[in-house]
């Protein structure tokens, strides 16, 4: 017979009186419906003004493919950028806690030594924009030029490196990896490389 594990106590003391995101964990493919479950049980729960917003960070990718026929073919598929975690924004109090805790799907809410570590807004903003959710955001500072090196902040070429190739009216031509590829340039940031 195995040993039980103590139960986890959770220090809220210190805790924002305003709302924070907090990382939450579910079982497996249970990321959808605990998200659905939190959101409509929050008003019968008496927690609609506590908990303001659930984001499921799954991306909607458009595949084409050419089928037998030679047609080009369309399918929709869904993809996880973080396979069983949800976020929830909260104005998190013992009461909240439970609620999330407790329902169906969730497995714990994140909470390093007992302490619930809220995640910072831009943190949500790049979960967002990697989900397409939200464009990314462009500071407007960065003037593209031919040879510049760029890192690429979103899409299927996120975390990459290249170089600027050319400069048109609806796109910018990076060269990542000897591969000319045309960008936006809402998703480039200019940096240097340091010898």
């Amino acid at each position: 017979m195995g040993k039980k594990m103590p139960a986890t106590v959770i220090n809220l003391d210190g805790i924002s009186i305003f709302p924070k995101w907090y990382t939450i964990t579910t079982k497996y493919n249970y990321e959808a419906k605990l998200a659905d479950t939190i959101i409509n049980g929050a008003e019968k729960a008496g927690f609609i003004d506590k908990i303001l917003e659930v984001l499921v960070p799954i991306k909607t990718i458009t595949e084409t493919k050419i089928n037998a026929k030679g047609q080009a073919v369309e399918k929709i598929k869904k993809e996880k950028v973080y396979p069983g975690y949800i976020f929830v924004k909260a104005i998190m109090d013992e009461y909240v806690w439970n609620y999330i805790k407790n329902s169906d799907g969730s497995t714990t809410i994140l909470a390093p030594s007992g302490i619930p570590i809220p995640i910072e807004e831009h943190e949500i903003i790049k979960i967002k924009e990697q989900c397409g959710l939200i464009e990314p955001e462009y500071s407007g500072d960065f003037e593209p030029e031919i040879g510049q090196d760029v890192y690429i902040r979103s899409g299927i070429y996120q975390g990459q490196y290249g170089k600027i190739t050319r400069i048109q009216e609806n796109g910018i031509m990076v060269n990542i990896n000897n591969i000319p590829v045309k960008l936006k340039l809402e998703i480039l940031e200019h940096v240097v490389f340091e010898d």
